[in-house]
């Protein structure tokens, strides 16, 4: 009896030292930083894919991440250096050649004329690569079709290469392909067969915020203010922490002129979260406060949140100018 259960408590023992070394896998520094990132915890992860490099100085993956947040930290330049080294570590990766391509974008928009023509095919190398690699890689296939169309002939700007990228989005993700077919029709002002798009793509998923977000964009452009309203309303109760969409009642609002304290009350929600790379800055959301505060007539708390967003930017140039004329 007693051998049996020493032979009992051996077993439960090699079975906790086992389950305690298998967490202690699961949870080490590229786990532990990919579940930051993932939660938009980018400091953590920062930290977490750091210690990874400590031990494994040439881990591409974690040169990888590190790369995308300084991408969300607009540190372009460290952006560049982080993901051209993950390529040069890892060339068969497809997400790193197109992130590489979205820093080279990201960088071309800030450089003199001439280095703007040294980083352009660079810019589509890298987008080319990405689908080379991956030929499913949807964002991949749109990042190229974006460079086609907006580069001139000069630089390989083609829409008819384009258009051969959208085709292939179409297949390989339908809802998408039409999203982004209204993306190019909205660019080109074509907003008819832009709203046609987008109608196909809530089709495929009546429960896409995203689409619906864009259809509120669209009706914005149109002046369409119910409609763009409603819309907009849509995204929000599907989910309700879509703050990209609160921050668009604020300002349909204020081109409305009217649904005041609806807007008034979506831009206090935008005000308690943090926005996330590429949203308006909260210094932007208190000009557009103020906006709506002036259209009122509230003169006061115009200018209190006119004040608010200067305290943030004190560069902002249309908050500056409405509390002056005020």
């Amino acid at each position: 009896m007693i051998r049996q259960r020493m032979g009992f408590y051996l077993m439960v023992s090699i079975v906790v030292f086992l389950g305690a070394a298998c967490a202690s896998k699961k949870t080490g520094p590229m786990e532990m930083g990919m579940q930051s990132f993932e939660a938009q915890d980018y400091e953590g992860a920062k930290t977490h894919f750091e210690t990874a490099l400590t031990t494994e100085p040439e881990n591409p993956q974690a040169v990888y991440y590190l790369g995308r947040i300084a991408l969300e930290a607009g540190d372009i330049d460290q952006a560049v250096e982080r993901l051209e080294k993950a390529v040069t570590l890892d060339e068969a990766q497809s997400d790193y050649h197109f992130y590489l391509g979205v820093a080279y974008a990201q960088k071309i928009q800030k450089v003199s004329f001439f280095e703007k023509g040294q980083l352009a095919p660079k810019l589509k190398g890298e987008f080319e690569k990405a689908v080379e690699t991956d030929p499913a890689n949807v964002q991949a296939r749109m990042g190229l079709a974006q460079y086609y169309l907006n580069a001139p002939p000069i630089a390989g700007g083609s829409k008819e290469k384009a258009m051969e990228q959208v085709e292939a989005i179409k297949k390989l993700d339908p809802k998408q392909g039409h999203l982004f077919t209204a993306q190019i029709h909205m660019a080109a002002k074509e907003h008819d067969k832009a709203e046609k798009e987008m109608k196909a793509a809530l089709a495929l998923d009546p429960t896409d915020t995203d689409v619906h977000y864009q259809m509120g964009m669209l009706y914005q452009t149109k002046k369409d203010y119910p409609a763009a309203f409603a819309a907009l309303e849509k995204a929000i109760e599907i989910d309700p922490m879509y703050m990209s969409a609160m921050y668009q009642m604020g300002r349909t609002a204020i081109f409305a002129e009217d649904n005041y304290d609806r807007g008034i009350e979506c831009l206090k929600i935008y005000l308690n979260s943090k926005p996330q790379a590429g949203q308006p800055t909260w210094a932007h959301a208190h000009w557009r406060l103020g906006m709506v505060y002036e259209k009122m007539g509230n003169v006061e708390m115009a200018k209190k949140e006119y004040q608010a967003a200067l305290d943030l930017d004190p560069d902002l140039k249309d908050a500056k100018e409405a509390l002056e004329k005020l």
